[in-house]
């Protein structure tokens, strides 16, 4: 961050990090028991540890929360010893973005009411850090003026991507800390490749982050006007919280909760949505092919393990201990673990999460 960069008040800022997806799209090396957020792509460490280690200059372990499910409490308490235990908040069952953050959303409102809450995600890359801090200082001190807005961060794309959806940018509010704010018109599902195309080539089109910036008071009030259950569920939640009765509580409000996206179910309806351009370097690390922008190339290929090859370029190779050899193939990930090997052209890695949802179909659950 810049030295004439101005900073929000950050023992007023509490942050929720969304940690309980399955991460399919790296299957094999990812599994239903260890999701991508605790691969380690980047320093030996986790995707969740990264997530959580370039927050800590700022945000002390006592107001970072960690949404997740019950499958993976004791990996984040080995990978995050530092964050209160308490501070695990766990779902006793999948009911996506939208019962997850309200769950957070109802803790810390009953913790700390008058706070601001981030919402950030823990399986991508982002730095540097500075950008980061810079970007998020923008969203808190744009709440201070705005304290009825829900904020989204906002990635300017590099490239016409299908496999996000988007943010379309109406009128510009203000800049803050050098960073453009705009107000959002609407929101965008993920294009065909032509839509894509124009989107990319228009300038006023966003990735949309899955990163979010607002009043716990303000998503609160939202939840009650557009997702009444969600709403009921977070004040029942409130009064069970650190009481014998809450886990039987907590299983009973997510069982009653329809599965929605907080996009669909808040974002796109709510009456004032902005968005604060990111500044920083982004990599959702979606699918296999991310990895050429995260390692260095040896012959045009992306090699992790052991390979050997004759006529092979522009593949992706990861292997955890088999040696892999290869002649005369282009354009291939090529993934093998101890007890499965995936094979899939570049162009095709986006069928990977229906490939497993197949081996489920199949009888090979063991595998998923």
């Amino acid at each position: 961050m810049t030295s004439s960069a101005r900073e929000p008040n950050w023992e007023k800022i509490h942050v929720a990090i969304m940690a309980g997806g399955g991460g399919t799209r790296f299957w094999p090396l990812s599994r239903e028991n260890l999701p991508k957020q605790f691969l380690r792509f980047v320093d030996n460490k986790s995707m969740l540890r990264l997530s959580t280690e370039r927050l800590l200059g700022k945000i002390s372990p006592e107001r970072i929360w960690i949404l997740t499910n019950h499958v993976y409490r004791d990996l984040i308490e080995e990978e995050l010893p530092e964050i209160p235990a308490e501070n695990i908040l766990v779902e006793p069952s999948r009911r996506d973005t939208s019962a997850a953050i309200m769950l957070g959303t109802a803790i810390i409102e009953k913790s700390d009411p008058d706070s601001k809450m981030l919402v950030l995600t823990s399986d991508h890359l982002i730095f540097p850090q500075e950008e980061f801090f810079r970007t998020l200082s923008a969203a808190c001190l744009a709440l201070e003026d705005r304290p009825e807005t829900l904020f989204v961060f906002g990635i300017s794309p590099s490239e016409p991507a299908i496999h996000f959806g988007y943010l379309n940018r109406g009128t510009h509010w203000q800049d803050i800390n050098g960073l453009p704010i705009y107000e959002v018109s609407r929101f965008v599902e993920k294009p065909n490749l032509a839509v894509a195309k124009e989107y990319f080539h228009s300038g006023n089109y966003y990735w949309n982050s899955g990163m979010f910036a607002w009043k716990v008071s303000t998503i609160m009030d939202q939840l009650r006007v557009l997702l009444p259950l969600h709403y009921k569920g977070a004040r029942e939640l409130q009064k069970a919280w650190q009481t014998p009765g809450w886990p039987d509580q907590l299983t009973h409000v997510f069982q009653n909760l329809p599965k929605i996206s907080i996009d669909y179910g808040v974002m796109e309806k709510a009456a004032s949505v902005a968005l604060v351009e990111a500044s920083f370097e982004w990599n959702d690390v979606g699918t296999w092919d991310a990895l050429e922008e995260i390692y260095p190339q040896e012959n045009n290929n992306v090699v992790l393990g052991k390979h050997l090859g004759i006529k092979t370029k522009g593949c992706i190779i990861h292997s955890e201990k088999q040696l892999i050899t290869t002649i005369g193939l282009e354009d291939l990930v090529i993934v093998s673990t101890d007890d499965a090997l995936l094979i899939v052209p570049k162009k095709e890695v986006n069928q990977v999460k229906g490939l497993v949802n197949q081996l489920k179909e199949k009888g090979f659950e063991k595998y998923c």
